[in-house]
């Protein structure tokens, strides 16, 4: 039996937890890149700084541009 399927109670708990858990990465992600743009960015580049809303949306377009990964499997 699988870990879900041992008791209702448990296996909701656990999908409640890595239902949050997600919520909450998603919006931690953007504050780190809010952060780490502002201190190294805006020192280095003399770029603006951006709120947090502008860190989203980078990172949104940023795993739009570049979440994708094109594996090439050699043949041997």
């Amino acid at each position: 039996r699988s870990w879900y399927e041992k008791d209702d109670e448990t296996g909701c708990l656990v999908i409640i937890l890595c239902v949050i858990a997600v919520i909450a990465l998603l919006f931690i992600g953007p504050a780190i890149t809010m952060w780490l743009w502002n201190w190294i960015a805006v020192s280095l580049f003399g770029a603006p700084t951006i709120g947090y809303w502008t860190a989203f949306g980078l990172q949104w377009l940023c795993h739009i541009l570049f979440g994708r990964t094109v594996t090439i499997r050699s043949k041997s």
